[in-house]
């Protein structure tokens, strides 16, 4: 899981990178792009545990011929547990799969989780 990483040099000047997996920013991004100072501060800010929407493909393909071209799951899953996912139980348009994913942006996974609960099925889509 990667995380946020904030620098600050002894100038004052801050700025910010994202660092894939648990590795530490890379030494030409310790250094302030301002005045060429390396950062004297360097503080970690893992990911919040927010809903990851996925809008999934439903085509299918089968000896050459494809079928729900313009179909679409809609799922979403923890960033910080991406194995626990919650899936649309059939296919839906664009547009519908759109609307569904307005509803979980932003927020924190367990109101998401709460969220697709309590609307079973999904109403976003018509």
């Amino acid at each position: 899981m990667g995380a946020w990483w904030e620098m600050r040099c002894e100038h004052g000047h801050g700025w910010s990178v994202y660092v894939q997996e648990e590795a530490e920013p890379a030494e030409e991004q310790l250094v302030c792009k301002e005045d060429g100072l390396p950062a004297v501060t360097a503080a970690r800010l893992p990911l919040a545990d927010r809903a990851e929407i996925r809008i999934v493909p439903a085509t299918w393909e089968r000896d050459g011929k494809t079928g729900r071209t313009d179909e679409y799951f809609f799922e979403i899953r923890p960033v910080l547990h991406p194995e626990k996912v919650l899936r649309s139980g059939s296919p839906m348009s664009w547009d519908d799969a759109i609307r569904c994913a307005a509803m979980f942006r932003g927020i924190p996974w367990s109101q998401a989780e709460r969220r697709w609960r309590n609307i079973r099925v999904l109403r976003c889509a018509k």
